[in-house]
């Protein structure tokens, strides 16, 4: 069902609500205190008394009984609105919070309310985002479209430089009708021609993909009717493009085929890079929703409310706020599955459909239809996918001392906020944070990135990891409220960030330790087609310092102790902090641990202060370690150093 715009609620009551433009100082002020003086402070008897007439104050009504009963709010609870500008989100937004003087008594907060404006009023100039109901399938709406593609192709030099005469294995072959749908079939190693690919969410497995048992068929040609949505999308985009082929690798690529599927997954990067544009569907969670649907907001499932707005330079007027009936967390669909990600970095031009913008993202441009930012994590992907074309995959903010020593690296600096720095570490963290439909496919999601970063570079990469940047690359961690169960099925040794489901990051790298060495590695493929991908088995063996310790249970949380002695802790190290790995890494079984010494690292981006860290191992039964976990020990000096053994380990 299509989901109709909706007329937002107002009355006296929200009229009397008046939202200010803040001034440049005011928004420097803010990026300190995060959030504006309230234009809002109502005392809760009052917000009570107008519910019973105003559909604003009642929803704040309704947030407050979720926690409380009506007699409560009369004791001291106020509600408070302020605006965010978008410096601190990636949009301006209106937050609504109940709170009290009471220390007993946290804060409510209600909900953060997306803004739009009325198309060319005074508040468009604050607030990108028109209310709009838009059919962006029409003829007169891929205008534009047409326009940003023949642009880039005909002019931008930087775009046409990354073209070469690969061709994909598969492609879907279209050719238009006017009295009947589309007609589509599967072509077998098409000779050189310009064709679009497809970013999508699949959403589940796919009712119709390439087999080795239909793929004759699929070549003699395909039911329009009985392709997803998403697909038949794309299809309609190409024709009214003038693009007669089209890479969809459900299938463009033999699903049940493992020595072929990972051939093509070898050419990932070749494919997104050489197409004449990658259409990316950013509004779907499955490919039985599609993207040309109309772009409409508010929805009528969406509770919307009309509030005056003031511009000292412009006048006054209105703005809609409304609470997101999806709660995006300021995402696109897209954004948060792990595949699309690699298929985003490596395109060369994109042509994106979002929620509320249709976008045209290439080497020399930033354009879209509704004159404001790409949404939540979009942009800052955006700059490192021009960095990782015009650099080549070479960090230009990156510094290094390097050692004689091969795989040693020292005094390692590295702006690691940098918004112009593509690293790989900074991938990975975004990475880790998506989710995958199928866990095998943790290496096998981000190898072409690794392929294009591996070739550029000349590094050796060991599932996830590098060996020209070892220590830095093994400093990963799982914050303790994030821990989830380790995956069930193998896909990556024990040492490396893939082994895990978890959201991970790094440590910032001071200085690594002059004793840590990468002596060998032993990694089995699932297939030499694919060196950076999947995985049959892995193990490194290093030299380093290893402190033996005992683990035991302290306050729910893990520590560490010199020895035990009938099962009680011996000579506590009080200062070394254990974070584990998944939640399942630890049971009252482990006795001893291995502390493996990786360096020194600051506490955070902007600390100058430095820490002892390195990664907890187990012995496993089988013969090797295990990694289970990260430590560090902000003491760290003479007392670790001196309780450090040189050792050489094999981890699995």
């Amino acid at each position: 069902m299509e989901l109709r715009p909706q007329a937002p609620h107002t009355c006296v009551h929200c009229q009397g609500i008046q939202i200010k433009r803040p001034s440049p100082a005011e928004v420097e002020e803010c990026r300190k205190h995060m959030t504006l003086p309230p234009f809002l402070s109502l005392y809760g008897r009052e917000v009570l008394r107008l519910s019973s007439c105003c559909l604003f104050f009642s929803w704040a009504m309704t947030s407050f009984r979720k926690k409380h009963k009506d007699e409560e709010v009369r004791d001291g609870w106020i509600l408070f609105g302020r605006l965010v500008p978008s410096r601190i989100f990636h949009d301006p937004i209106i937050m609504f919070e109940w709170e009290t003087k009471s220390l007993l008594k946290p804060v409510i907060s209600m909900a953060n309310l997306l803004v739009l404006s009325y198309s060319g009023s005074t508040a468009s100039h604050f607030f990108p985002y028109p209310i709009e109901d838009r059919n962006i399938s029409s003829d007169r709406e891929f205008d534009l479209l047409r326009e940003w593609t023949h642009s880039c192709h005909a002019s931008h030099s930087k775009c046409n430089a990354f073209k070469s005469a690969f061709m994909p294995s598969r492609l879907l072959a279209i050719t238009a009708s006017e009295s009947v749908a589309p007609r589509v079939k599967l072509v077998n190693n098409p000779k050189c021609a310009d064709y679009a690919a497809l970013s999508y969410c699949w959403g589940g497995d796919q009712k119709l993909k390439s087999c080795t048992n239909n793929v004759r068929d699929l070549e003699k040609g395909i039911n329009f009717e009985d392709l997803p949505k998403t697909i038949q999308d794309a299809i309609t985009t190409c024709l009214k493009l003038n693009t007669r082929f089209l890479w969809v690798d459900a299938l463009c690529i033999v699903q049940d085929d493992p020595i072929g599927t990972m051939d093509d997954i070898a050419n990932m990067d070749k494919v997104y890079e050489n197409s004449c544009f990658t259409i990316c569907d950013g509004r779907s969670w499955s490919s039985k929703q599609g993207f040309l649907h109309n772009i409409t907001r508010p929805t009528v499932s969406e509770t919307a409310f009309q509030f005056s707005y003031h511009d000292s330079g412009r006048g006054s007027g209105s703005i809609v706020c409304y609470v997101d009936a999806l709660d995006r967390d300021y995402r696109d669909p897209i954004e948060r599955r792990a595949w699309p990600l690699q298929e985003f970095l490596l395109s060369t031009r994109i042509l994106r459909f979002g929620d509320y913008q249709r976008s045209w993202l290439c080497l020399e441009s930033d354009l879209n239809d509704s004159n404001s930012p790409l949404p939540g994590s979009s942009q800052g992907l955006h700059r490192m996918r021009v960095d990782l074309h015009r650099q080549y995959y070479k960090t230009t903010k990156a510094t290094y001392t390097t050692s004689k020593e091969p795989g040693i690296r020292s005094n390692l600096v590295i702006d690691y906020y940098s918004e112009n720095t593509l690293t790989w570490r900074n991938l990975v963290v975004d990475y880790s944070r998506r989710q995958l439909s199928d866990e095998r496919d943790k290496l096998l999601a981000l190898s072409g990135i690794a392929t294009r970063l591996g070739r550029a570079l000349q590094w050796t990469y060991l599932a996830g990891l590098w060996r020209e940047d070892f220590a830095q690359s093994m400093s990963w961690e799982v914050r303790p409220n994030a821990r989830l169960p380790r995956s069930k099925v193998w896909r990556a040794p024990s040492w490396t960030w893939a082994s895990v489901n978890s959201p991970v990051w790094f440590r910032f790298m001071a200085q690594e330790s002059p004793f840590l060495k990468l002596l060998t590695h032993d990694l089995q493929l699932v297939t030499p087609a694919a060196p950076f991908g999947a995985l049959k088995s892995g193990s490194i063996t290093v030299q380093g310092l290893i402190r033996e310790t005992h683990a035991y249970t302290k306050n729910n949380a893990i520590a560490l102790c010199e020895s035990k002695s009938n099962e009680q802790p011996v000579r506590t190290l009080s200062s070394t902090q254990v974070m584990l790995d998944t939640q399942d890494d630890y049971s009252e079984d482990v006795h001893q641990v291995y502390c493996l010494v990786v360096g020194h690292a600051f506490e955070d981006a902007t600390s100058k202060s430095v820490t002892v860290v390195g990664i907890l191992l187990v012995k496993e039964t089988g013969g090797g370690f295990g990694r289970i976990g990260y430590f560090r020990d902000p003491v760290g000096g003479p007392e670790w150093s001196g309780s450090c053994k040189l050792k050489t380990v094999t981890i699995i």
